[in-house]
């Protein structure tokens, strides 16, 4: 959809009228090693030499208004998107305009957006001391922002939501983790927000000075840990986005595009598992607006409340097309 975009700008822009007039061509072809090419070409005047080399900088741009993140972000999240083993390839051929052949997927997937799945359990890692297992009820603390960080959890089932308080009360979400992924490795020797059940949630807790012996010597755990940290980092991102340039519309799209690419159920739905005003706090709306979101989805026709807690996406493109519009 960014190169979509783009390409009706530039022609929009341009000051070069191209034999034929204006034009975009989208098509798909088998690769020859199986995977799938789409290549996207219009008849704007091409790309210039001089920022060919920094296309896929972050915030590299020839927009006015433009962020210059569109671009980047594709490319540095294919690994979250599931599509670590693509390959990408751009050419300009003037006045055909910008050609880019999006990616050469080897992997094998059920859905083009699928998020990769979190990796095996570290209970079988090497972390010197049997790891204590945990249940907590919704609503209930898995540790609060200010205690001491001597332990790390990792999720066997359940919804978390990690967030902070500010001196006036006001609470912010900037992540809701899952089974497989981790807590409490991003800070130092305290940590520097709160975890909470918003489900029951059941963990493995693990001592940090023992991770921090087993690092030492194994290869294995130290990338398991090392993509924890990068997940960490890529949710810090889309919050970055979510709150820094969405509108309303696009901040709900976006948060029910996401979700409706990480579910597994087979009719399609997504089960809400946190609360309207856990949305609200996660997408820096007041409860209000989110509601008013909702059932302007519904209204239009994109989403289906089944029940206050499942919603299944009747129009997952004009879902795509609200969330993309930032």
């Amino acid at each position: 959809m960014n190169l979509i975009r783009n390409a009706v700008d530039a022609m929009l822009e341009s000051k070069v009228e191209a034999p034929g007039g204006m034009g975009l061509a989208i098509t798909t072809a088998q690769a020859a090693d199986g995977g799938v090419q789409i290549a996207v070409a219009d008849t704007g005047p091409g790309i210039a030499a001089e920022i060919r080399d920094t296309l896929f900088t972050p915030f590299a741009t020839t927009k006015k208004t433009g962020m210059g993140i569109g671009a980047g972000r594709a490319r540095t999240e294919r690994p979250s998107l599931g599509l670590a083993n693509s390959s990408w390839r751009t050419w300009v051929n003037p006045p055909v305009g910008f050609c880019l052949l999006s990616w050469r997927d080897r992997t094998t997937r059920t859905g083009l957006h699928r998020r990769r799945r979190p990796g095996g359990a570290l209970a079988s890692l090497p972390c010197g001391s049997a790891p204590k297992s945990q249940t907590f009820a919704p609503g209930k603390t898995i540790f609060s922002e200010g205690d001491e960080a001597e332990f790390f959890f990792e999720i066997v089932s359940g919804t978390v939501r990690c967030c902070s308080l500010t001196e006036d009360g006001r609470r912010q979400i900037y992540r809701f983790a899952g089974a497989g992924e981790m807590l409490g490795l991003g800070g130092e020797e305290i940590h520097g927000h709160s975890a909470e059940a918003v489900t029951e949630v059941s963990v493995r807790r693990y001592r940090v000075s023992s991770l921090h012996e087993a690092m030492a010597t194994d290869a294995g755990l130290r990338e398991r840990i090392l993509q924890a940290l990068r997940d960490e980092l890529s949710a810090v991102r889309t919050q970055m986005m979510l709150l820094g340039r969405m509108s309303a519309s696009e901040r709900i799209a976006s948060f029910l595009r996401d979700l409706s690419e990480r579910s597994t159920a087979a009719d399609g739905c997504i089960h809400l598992a946190m609360r309207r005003a856990d949305i609200a706090d996660y997408l820096g709306l007041t409860l209000e607006t989110v509601s008013r979101q909702f059932g302007a989805l519904k209204r239009s026709g994109v989403i289906e409340l089944a029940t206050p807690c499942q919603i299944r996406i009747k129009d997952f493109g004009r879902l795509e097309a609200v969330a993309e519009a930032a």
